[in-house]
């Protein structure tokens, strides 16, 4: 119907491809050219297992197209073990969220544009039940990005002394 191509993977690296594409989206292009420029090895992990899934899905449609009338033999069963593992995937992000969202408050917070600064930033919240749902990023001026994150209503004393512990104050 809209030519989309779906696109099969572990739950983890649907997380980390889904955290990545979000933040990218919602960014500025030059921020996330530093930060990709600073940080390539954890994408290009992710991007290489995305393109070693959709090298699977490719050869076995196309398998399955030139099999017109005949049997398709062993890659078939390629798609129904990929489709159930991106299923599985998508089932696992829908259940991980311990709290619910309306259970969280928002804070700011300013990181510098240093490589590695977001990084350290969102490092000190994953304790915190912070997931890349929970962070939106708003460039603020050249050398800074303002980070909106929505977090655990019943740790918020807590977040804000482990991010001022770190470096960071959180309005």
């Amino acid at each position: 119907m809209c030519d989309a191509t779906p696109v099969l993977m572990s739950d983890e690296t649907h997380d980390n491809a889904v955290a990545l594409t979000i933040r990218i989206a919602n960014g500025a292009p030059g921020l996330w050219s530093d930060i990709l420029r600073s940080h390539a090895v954890p994408p290009a992990g992710v991007v290489a297992e995305v393109r070693e899934d959709l090298a699977e899905a490719v050869a076995a449609l196309d398998t399955l197209e030139s099999s017109a009338g005949r049997d398709p033999g062993q890659h078939v069963g390629v798609i129904p073990d990929l489709l159930s593992t991106g299923a599985a995937g998508w089932a696992d992000t829908q259940s991980r969220r311990t709290s619910p969202l309306t259970d969280r408050v928002l804070i700011t917070v300013e990181v510098g544009d240093e490589p590695g600064d977001l990084a350290r930033m969102l490092f000190v919240l994953h304790d915190f039940d912070v997931t890349s749902d929970d962070v939106t990023l708003h460039a603020a001026g050249e050398k800074t990005l303002t980070v909106s994150v929505a977090i655990p209503a019943s740790a918020e004393r807590e977040v804000r002394r482990s991010l001022s512990r770190a470096g960071w104050g959180a309005e």
